[in-house]
Formats: C-alpha cells, sequence, structure tokens
C-alpha cells in the first residue's frame, strides 16, 4: 500500500469538502456524530439501499450498536433530531409497532456520501 498517496488521499477528504457538501460536514463535526453516521451508512448498504423496510433500523437497535461511544443518549437524540430537521436523515413511524420509529439515512445524504467517497476511489 502506497501511505503517502493514502494519507494525501485522507487530507484531501478531510479539507476540500468543509462546506460544499452539508452532510459531509455536519456528520464529521465530532466523534459520536461520526460514529451514528457510519452505522446509518453500514446499515443502508447492507440492506441493499433499502434501509426504510428494515426494523432493525429502529433507534434503540442503533444505540445499542453505538454503546461503545462515550455518549449520554440525549446527545444521540439531539444530533439525531437536527439530522432529521435539516433533511439528512429521515425519521419513519415502525410498520409493526407504531410507538417505535426506525431511522434512515436520506437521498441527500447518501448522494453526498458517494460524491466524498469518490476520492478515495484510486486507493
Amino acid at each position: 500500500m502506497n501511505y503517502k498517496k493514502f494519507i494525501q488521499s485522507l487530507k484531501n477528504g478531510i479539507n476540500s469538502y468543509k462546506y460544499e457538501l452539508k452532510t459531509i460536514s455536519y456528520f464529521r463535526k465530532d466523534s459520536v456524530s461520526l460514529s451514528i453516521w457510519i452505522s446509518l451508512l453500514e446499515r443502508h448498504y447492507n440492506n441493499n439501499n433499502n434501509s426504510s423496510s428494515n426494523n432493525n433500523n429502529n433507534i434503540e437497535n442503533i444505540l445499542k450498536d453505538l454503546s461503545n461511544v462515550d455518549a449520554s443518549r440525549p446527545k444521540f437524540f439531539k444530533i439525531i433530531n437536527y439530522a432529521i430537521a435539516q433533511g439528512y436523515l429521515i425519521k419513519e413511524a415502525s410498520k409493526n409497532d407504531k410507538r417505535k420509529f426506525n431511522i434512515c439515512i436520506s437521498k441527500k445524504s447518501i448522494n453526498e456520501f458517494e460524491e466524498w467517497a469518490s476520492l478515495f476511489h484510486n486507493l
């Protein structure tokens, strides 16, 4: 592996989209936001790009997956609720249990992630 090229790509990925791609900027702001973002992206791609149809995307399952992240429940909910308000995430009522809701990543967030990830295609 060419480590110099890898480091340069990381620097470009971190610096070049600071303000252009809003979802990338938002979720990269701290380790908790980044952990939520990675978890939701992973769920999206593991579910064949149809994350809203999977009941494993309910908030409790997501928080369980993030149990190793050092943050309070209110901090998680603050990040998620703001992202929903900005259109970065989508909140949907569960089809099986109306008391629960599912969180999935929005099309806008997916498109911006894929644009940002294209910086790393030569690694």
